[in-house]
């Protein structure tokens, strides 16, 4: 059976440049693809052929421009924090879409195909242009049940289990190379507050969760059940 060429064919707003060694997860060839726009994309055989994939992804943020622009929404502050929000989810090329989009955080459709749901939803639950939007469960995407609207300080405190570089386990908890014990540390009002150095790294999220629960934040624990909470306030 002859292969299939489609180096140098059209498909909307995608040329084929060449074919790449790797495959989806249906085994299926990958074409790597030069938009009208600028910008490449990956694309299988079949999603070219088929017409789901018509661009980079620019054709799809470019329609639902067109549409929200017409009704009326652009003018309104909180379209903006809806803009972001779909930018860190679906474009590719956005410099935080691999700690969105990239690990499987998606939109609710609710949201996701209407701002002015959005809109209204956010106007109910408190926006106020100093606040950033936040979701509960950062491991989840953004939906009504999952997000509010809280400080640039409180939004900063409710990270990832984990950063790059933190290898202990838990939340504020870091390893003190030259003093060889761990350190806990977290942030407030855009300030680093430094909780002490321990012995175990138990001890030291401990000491973080304490800061946090004493202080009224809006910030996952390290040991978030109730009665481990009560236990770190009255400093067992």
């Amino acid at each position: 059976m002859k292969k299939l060429n489609l180096i140098g064919k059209r498909f909307r707003r995608l040329v084929v440049i060449k074919e790449i060694s790797l495959r989806d997860k249906h085994g299926s060839v990958l074409w790597e693809c030069l938009c009208d726009c600028g910008n490449t994309a990956i694309v299988s055989r079949g999603n070219l052929r088929c017409g789901d994939t018509k661009s980079c992804g620019c054709y799809g943020e470019e329609t639902r421009a067109k549409s929200f622009t017409k009704h009326g929404c652009s003018s309104n502050p909180i379209y903006q924090v809806w803009t972001r929000m779909i930018q860190r989810c679906y474009n590719l090329k956005h410099k935080s879409y691999k700690n969105y989009g990239g690990r499987g955080i998606t939109i609710c459709l609710e949201w996701k195909d209407n701002p002015k749901k959005f809109i209204v939803w956010a106007e109910i639950n408190g926006w106020r242009k100093t606040l950033d939007i936040d979701r509960f469960d950062n491991d989840k995407g953004y939906c009504p049940d999952n997000c509010r609207f809280v400080t640039r300080s409180e939004s900063n405190l409710n990270t990832r289990l984990l950063r790059a570089n933190n290898t202990t386990g838990f939340r504020g908890v870091y390893w003190h190379k030259a003093k060889k014990k761990y350190m806990a540390g977290s942030q407030l009002d855009g300030k680093q507050y430094y909780l002490g150095l321990f012995i175990s790294a138990v001890e030291a999220a401990k000491a973080r969760d304490k800061f946090i629960i004493e202080r009224g934040l809006h910030a996952p624990l390290n040991f978030p059940d109730q009665k481990q909470a009560k236990d770190l306030l009255k400093g067992r």
